[in-house]
């Protein structure tokens, strides 16, 4: 995945984002000796790909440009978790899929049509429906 990716994460300093942390960090590495592991924010993963120039040298100035569908950037996004899921991709070792609900594809697809598709909102929301598969990464 080239470029760099647009994440949510869980406020630094709730219960939830602690015990991801430790999940992360500390518990799970351990039982997978033989796999090189990182050290990581506990993050859902909004849209990736997303070319350095859109951003440059100031990417919380482009952040607070972007146009999202509620009216404040700070408003909370909830994520439902589903299963857990092991793979082989690099990415996805160990992950907690998180449902696709209204809210989330909404803040998705608005995200990817500013940062990948150059504003084509019917691309993105395609995207986000056909392709999309959120997940929070704990491995």
């Amino acid at each position: 995945m080239p470029g760099a990716s647009l994440w949510i994460i869980p406020p630094k300093d709730s219960s939830f984002s602690q015990a991801l942390q430790t999940l992360i960090s500390t518990t799970i590495p351990p039982h997978f000796p033989d796999t090189k592991t990182h050290d990581f924010i506990p993050h859902v993963t909004i849209t990736s790909n997303i070319d350095q120039s859109l951003f440059g040298t100031d990417p919380q100035a482009w952040l607070s440009s972007l146009h999202l569908p509620s009216g404040d950037q700070h408003d909370p996004v909830f994520v439902t978790l589903d299963v857990l899921e092991a793979g082989d991709a690099f990415v996805k070792k160990l992950t907690l899929r998180a449902g696709k609900t209204a809210q989330l594809l909404q803040l998705a697809s608005a995200c990817r049509a500013e940062a990948v598709e150059g504003g084509d909102q019917g691309k993105a929301e395609k995207w986000a429906h056909d392709y999309y598969l959120p997940h929070l990464s704990l491995m």
